[in-house]
């Protein structure tokens, strides 16, 4: 890292419309690789989720799920990050990537920033599945408060998962300090690129309820009637969506760091023009 003359603020803010338009332009580009990078980790998701499901049951079985699939998502980030920070002549994605230091380190920062969504898994896990109690109009409003505020919290600091993929000694404070006056522009790329992504989702789900003839919810176990391949083959979609978003916000969050740090494949250092 090199220090320099912190630059004008208004000169050096990111583009909500620019990040939000980029994350699509860069998926259509890189459909193919990216597609590589998320093959194993959807498969890791899908085996485990239904390990849990018929071995564990319950309320649980959903957090244990998360729990588990932070190591296929750790590859998936460190995959994503490099093809768009390095390109596909360096940050090829492949098949089945091999576990490496860096990975180690995106882990280590995955599970430092977990905590930040425990108050919506306790919300959803124990207050509404296993307390059974149902929330009223003002409860989900501040739910839905809770979640919007740790979106921008882990926005403003997962800056440090993209670059520790391209091996770079950039740590939690430097991504909060990098995305000082810029967290509000990430979050609200973040948003407008999801908007199209939701509405398909939406409209996924409508068509597969109007096609099976069930509402799109998880069965309580296998002996549900609910239950059956058409439900397994719509999982994986669901799955696959999950990850599709994932892969905008960590195109998103790539573009910001090089943006906001000066970071870039021709020049790897970084401008601490944040201090």
């Amino acid at each position: 890292m090199s220090p320099a003359r912190p630059p004008d603020p208004l000169a050096d803010r990111v583009s909500v419309l620019a990040l939000a338009t980029g994350a699509y332009r860069t998926t259509f580009q890189h459909g193919s690789a990216i597609a590589v990078a998320m093959a194993f980790p959807l498969l890791v998701s899908q085996v485990s989720w239904y390990l849990c499901f018929f071995t564990i049951g319950g309320a649980y079985d959903g957090l244990i799920w998360l729990l588990i699939t932070i190591l296929p998502e750790c590859l998936f980030t460190v995959a994503i990050c490099r093809l768009v920070l390095l390109g596909t002549r360096t940050g090829q994605p492949r098949w089945l990537p091999a576990w490496q230091r860096r990975h180690n380190r995106v882990l280590l920062l995955l599970l430092v920033l977990l905590p930040i969504w425990f108050p919506l898994l306790i919300a959803d896990t124990y207050v509404e599945e296993i307390a059974g109690i149902t929330l009223s109009d003002t409860e989900e409003w501040a739910r839905f408060g809770l979640g919007v505020f740790a979106s921008y919290l882990y926005l403003r600091l997962a800056l440090a998962l993209t670059a520790t993929s391209v091996d770079e000694d950039f740590g939690l404070l430097h991504s909060w300090r990098a995305s000082r006056g810029q967290g509000l522009r990430i979050f609200a790329a973040s948003i407008i690129a999801y908007v199209p992504l939701a509405i398909t989702i939406t409209a996924c789900e409508r068509f597969y309820e109007g096609w099976a003839g069930y509402e799109y919810a998880w069965p309580d176990g296998p002996e549900d009637p609910t239950f059956g391949w058409h439900l397994m083959l719509a999982n994986v979609f669901d799955d696959g969506f999950r990850y599709l978003t994932l892969t905008l916000d960590l195109i998103i969050l790539s573009s910001a760091f090089s943006h906001l740090t000066g970071w870039s494949l021709d020049r790897r250092e970084i401008l601490e023009r944040f201090e």
